[in-house]
């Protein structure tokens, strides 16, 4: 029996579309929450949860690109 690759660290072009895709939509939606549809400052006090998690997210998606990128190279055999 073939053991199934992990995939954060192999992950397929697909599974890295639809992330960066959600990703975009999370960090838009952030965005729009902190500042109340553009009426408000980004960068403001009291917000620093949501500025961790924006931060959080989008190095998860860097890691899961350069995994993807990694892999690609590997598997190609460059």
């Amino acid at each position: 029996m073939e053991k199934q690759a992990n995939w954060f660290k192999k992950p397929s072009l697909k599974q890295v579309i639809w992330f960066t895709t959600i990703w975009i939509i999370g960090i838009a939606l952030l965005t729009l929450s902190i500042t109340d549809f553009f009426t408000e400052n980004f960068f403001q006090k009291g917000k620093f949860m949501m500025y961790l998690l924006m931060l959080w997210s989008t190095f998860t998606l860097i890691k899961l690109l350069t995994n993807f990128r990694r892999y690609r190279s590997v598997e190609e055999g460059l």
